[in-house]
């Protein structure tokens, strides 16, 4: 009687972790497919430190977008006007999500993909909303966040 109530406990739990791992990635594939797609730029802030507060300087004459194609890379166009002049720049780069929170972006030269990636984090991800903050790993002090719609 031990073992059959010992075999049923632990088939049970086989049962119910082995259901748990599909969840985790199926909530990895969701944020996925919720980030595949054309993300229109409403605004940059960019702020003095990593915790994201103190001073902060926003971007108004930024416009642009990024996407995040199926096959793992990204294409984006930006458009950054100041006294009357305007320049605009594309980027290509290679992207994994890590993890439902960390984007991981390669910068793609001439064709060639850079090893070390720069580490994004979604603050949020909605069908309609994409919130992404950045520190750069260079020492340039760069702390950034994103914000889009599409």
């Amino acid at each position: 009687m031990k073992k059959t109530i010992a075999i049923a406990i632990f088939a049970t739990l086989a049962i119910f972790y082995s259901c748990k791992k599909p969840d985790s990635n199926s909530n990895l594939t969701a944020n996925l497919n919720l980030l595949q797609h054309k993300w229109t730029i409403d605004s940059l802030v960019f702020y003095s430190n990593p915790n994201f507060t103190g001073p902060s300087f926003k971007e108004d004459n930024y416009s642009g977008y990024t996407e995040f194609r199926t096959d793992g890379k990204s294409y984006s166009f930006s458009t950054t006007t100041s006294n009357g002049f305007s320049e605009s720049s594309y980027d290509t780069a290679a992207y994994t999500l890590k993890d439902n929170n960390t984007l991981i972006m390669y910068e793609i030269h001439h064709g060639i993909q850079a090893t070390n990636g720069d580490t994004a984090l979604l603050n949020t991800l909605t069908e309609t909303k994409l919130v992404g903050s950045h520190i750069t790993n260079d020492g340039t002090g760069f702390y950034g966040r994103a914000y889009f719609h599409r």
